[in-house]
């Protein structure tokens, strides 16, 4: 196992399940979390919180979202819990759940792999 991985965290809550089986899914026996704001405005905002960070977990609008993850503006992973309140319904983005059952990783519908 990997020694750790940093999440910037922009959700209210994760539950313990939520965070064992993202240990299992990264292969990291460590996570160290930072919180983020709760009153995320702007891309420009998340990814200035997640300078440090490895991963991005996010529950966001998806005017939000559609920019953060377009690869222009950042490269780091961004998930979010599968939870029927989370699902996204913008054409412009779709989801990939890992391999877990607890986590999905957010993509550009044009980006995303076929198959």
């Amino acid at each position: 196992m990997r020694p750790a991985v940093k999440l910037l965290v922009l959700t209210s809550s994760l539950n313990t399940h939520e965070i064992a089986d993202l240990k299992k899914e990264f292969g990291y026996n460590k996570i160290q979390i930072k919180r983020g704001s709760d009153s995320i405005t702007s891309v420009e905002e998340v990814i200035r919180q997640a300078s440090d960070c490895d991963i991005i977990v996010a529950v966001l609008p998806e005017d939000i979202l559609v920019d953060l993850v377009n690869p222009d503006n950042n490269a780091k992973a961004v998930i979010q819990p599968i939870r029927d309140e989370y699902q996204i319904s913008s054409e412009k983005l779709t989801t990939e759940q890992l391999g877990s059952t607890c986590w999905e990783q957010v993509l550009l519908s044009a980006l995303a792999p076929k198959g």
